[in-house]
């Protein structure tokens, strides 16, 4: 199933989105106890992941793409 640029923004938007609010408050303490949001370094890589995407879905494509073509007399 391919994805969508649509599906694709969105996704990003919500890597971003998570990735601010790490950044804002990554831990806060309650009482005695501290909590810790989600891995920055794992939100970072699937950021960068669905930035790919994005931009590979925005690309215009050109022509016919072959990727192996055998002639046959």
């Amino acid at each position: 199933m391919a994805i969508s640029l649509e599906t694709a923004q969105t996704m990003l938007n919500l890597y971003i989105e998570a990735e601010k609010a790490v950044l804002l408050n990554q831990s806060y303490k309650i009482n005695d106890r501290t909590f810790t949001r989600a891995n920055l370094d794992e939100i970072t890589k699937n950021r960068a992941i669905w930035e790919q995407k994005v931009a590979k879905l925005e690309r215009p494509r050109r022509g016919i793409s072959i990727r192996r073509g055998v002639v046959l007399d």
